[in-house]
């Protein structure tokens, strides 16, 4: 035997051909390791398209027997073209369809992975389902306030009051151009002043319907039906158009936000009705009037659907219209100290009408000009006793000062027994009114009383009661979800605070 084969037995020998592959001791292996080990997505696919390609090169065969023949004699010549483009097209279609094949295979072995791994990291809650708010862009949390109050502005514009404040009918006024200039009103009063006595409608208002029914047939007016007011003053301003006779009225303004204002009255507890007259814009920017000046003014009466208008501005607050425009505003004056005592008790010769309540409140808790007082007590106590009794004593000891008496939400028993036994201006709103009926009275009031005090006069006002009144400002809140405890909304007390520190003394 030679060396060559005795080399080739060796080898021969060493070589173990069973085709059963080496059983191996299985390892261990950690969660963390295996979590480390685990491959990504891209990884994972990246080695399945590997796996796939390895596994079509394990079918191969080494032992199969491949031959590879060339023939120069074959090549197909120029004219033969037709045929080699057959012949190339059937064995490209043959490759294709294996790579197709094998792209598939890769494919399903991929979405197969895909899905396992999904399916785990679906249990590992890393694919949780989402809210759709989560989805959104933040926002900025005055942007979600603003969203949020234009819903709630939404959501009030669809509610209905249901004793909503109803103005007076200005048909066009609003669009009439002979108002629009100082120039033109002044043309429309010359017109309108006559030669007889003007008619002083604030003469008229209070007086009771027998005494006006009386006045109106002095005056040779014919009544055709039952009387009414309403129906009285009406007759009583067309017999002053027909004798050329100057109307004249006085009240209250206030300026609206639709460009213009109107003449609230003390009877009417100044809440607006359909009898009040139209007050134009250009007064108000002539001279920078406010919610609360008390004007002077000649009138027109109604003409169709149209109401009464002012044609003339004779005076503001008691002052020529020219001198409001130079005083200061309220906002601007500056507070002190309650530095002048107001005295509540009276001398009175018979000591049994003598209120010695106001003496002891003297002795107890003395009180100035510029102060803000609260009586707080439990009901039927004796606060409306005390209301009154300081309501009096302030009108006898100080005649110079003007004295206002707000009741909201009372009995209208009560509101008639104040104005019989107080000398004073006493405005209500009762408790079968609606909120927004307390509100625009408290408002008026207010205004009316810093108006006062920017032309320097001492002003009183006693409230019955701010509890009440708080409680319409919060009727009135739209619904913020901003509630303090007992129901109250968080902007709702804003108003009646800002009611109550208006009361203060100025330097």
């Amino acid at each position: 035997m030679s060396e060559e084969e005795s080399l080739v037995k060796e080898n021969a020998a060493s070589v173990d051909v069973s085709d059963e592959p080496a059983k191996t001791a299985p390892k261990k292996v950690s969660r963390k390791s295996a979590k480390k080990s685990r491959p990504k997505r891209e990884d994972q696919a990246s080695n399945n398209a590997a796996a796939g390609n390895k596994q079509n090169d394990d079918n191969f065969d080494p032992g199969d027997e491949v031959s590879f023949s060339f023939d120069p004699n074959e090549v197909n010549e120029p004219g033969d073209s037709k045929d080699s483009r057959d012949s190339s097209g059937n064995e490209n279609q043959g490759k294709s369809q294996q790579d197709r094949n094998r792209q598939q295979d890769n494919n399903s072995n991929r979405n197969q992975n895909n899905q396992n791994n999904q399916h785990n990291q679906h249990r590992k809650g890393k694919f949780k389902k989402k809210h759709p708010k989560q989805n959104q862009q933040p926002q900025h949390p005055k942007q979600k306030q603003h969203q949020k109050r234009q819903q709630q502005q939404q959501k009030k514009g669809k509610r209905k009051a249901v004793d909503s404040i109803e103005l007076p009918v200005v048909g066009e006024l609003l669009e009439d151009e002979s108002i629009k200039t100082i120039q033109d009103l002044q043309f429309l009063a010359e017109e309108g002043r006559g030669g007889g006595e003007p008619i002083k409608l604030n003469d008229y208002y209070r007086l009771p319907l027998q005494e006006l029914v009386e006045v109106l047939e002095e005056m040779g007016v014919k009544l055709n039906s039952a009387p009414n007011r309403r129906m009285l003053l009406d007759l009583l301003i067309k017999h002053a158009v027909e004798t050329k006779r100057q109307i004249l009225d006085t009240g209250l303004l206030w300026v609206t936000d639709d460009d213009g204002a109107f003449i609230m009255h003390e009877h009417n507890n100044y809440v607006p009705h359909s009898q009040d007259f139209f007050f134009p814009e250009c007064f108000i920017k002539q001279y920078g009037l406010k919610t609360g000046h008390m004007v002077d003014v000649q009138v027109l009466p109604q003409t169709g659907e149209k109401c009464g208008y002012a044609v003339d501005l004779l005076s503001v607050n008691g002052m020529p219209p020219e001198e409001i425009q130079h005083l200061t505003p309220f906002e601007d004056l500056i507070p002190y100290y309650p530095t002048e005592r107001i005295l509540l008790e009276t001398h009175v010769e018979d000591l049994k009408k003598q209120d010695v309540s106001m003496r002891v409140i003297d002795a107890l808790t003395p009180i100035g000009f510029g102060q803000r007082g609260l009586i707080v007590a439990p009901p039927r106590t004796g606060k409306t006793i005390i209301l009154q009794g300081l309501a009096n004593s302030l009108a006898t000891n100080n005649p110079d000062a003007d004295l206002i008496v707000l009741l909201i939400d009372e009995r209208p028993e009560e509101v008639t027994d104040f104005r019989r036994m107080v000398k004073g201006e006493v405005i209500a709103s009762t408790f079968d009114e609606a909120a927004d009926n307390h509100v625009h009275v408290a408002e008026m009031v207010i205004e009316k009383a810093r108006r006062m005090v920017e032309v320097g006069r001492n002003v009183i006002i006693l409230l019955d009661s701010i509890t009440r009144l708080a409680r319409g400002y919060n009727t009135m809140m739209p619904n913020s979800g901003k509630i303090l405890s007992g129901g109250v909304e968080a902007g709702a007390l804003q108003k009646p605070k800002r009611f109550f520190g208006s009361a203060r003394n100025i330097e």
